[in-house]
């Protein structure tokens, strides 16, 4: 009895991440550029945390964007079409300033996506004012950290496919 009781206990307190305390950050958007004739766009923004080196081991760091008002962050693989980009910093003299390598991806089901490159991307961003993008890390043991909103504007995208 004592045994299945201390199984029962480690099965619960496993399934729990911790929260990790971290401060929010707050974003700031630089601007966007395209990279080469590719479908990456290199999102620049600032941030008054360096959440590059807010957790000592990670899973991943990125950028997400949505396209959806209702776009869930903790979850993006139940995003139909979004934008994600691993984090990189940048040097700067003026704080913490990070690039982010983005993608446009449509997710077609649990196995299957395709990138949103040029003219596709294109009737996706017109009629829009922004994009809402965060950044989101995975850490072992913690929950999900996100950061605030940040809006990334269209027309700077658009600007950058329209240059290939």
């Amino acid at each position: 009895m004592r045994n299945i009781i201390l199984c029962v206990a480690l099965l619960l307190c496993s399934s729990c991440a911790m929260n990790h305390g971290k401060p929010i950050a707050r974003l700031q958007y630089i601007g966007v550029e395209r990279y080469l004739d590719r479908g990456i766009y290199q999102v620049r923004f600032s941030s008054d945390v360096d959440v590059v080196s807010l957790f000592k081991s990670k899973i991943s760091q990125t950028l997400l964007c949505s396209f959806d008002s209702d776009f869930d962050f903790s979850a993006p693989h139940s995003a139909g079409i979004y934008g994600e980009g691993f984090i990189e910093p940048e040097m700067s003299s003026v704080g913490p300033v990070f690039r982010a390598d983005v993608l446009f991806l449509e997710r077609k089901n649990d196995t299957s996506e395709k990138v949103i490159e040029g003219e596709a991307l294109k009737p996706l961003l017109v009629g829009r004012e922004s994009l809402v993008c965060r950044v989101r890390i995975n850490s072992y043991s913690y929950k999900i950290y996100l950061s605030e909103d940040m809006k990334v504007p269209t027309a700077d995208l658009l600007r950058e496919v329209e240059k290939f």
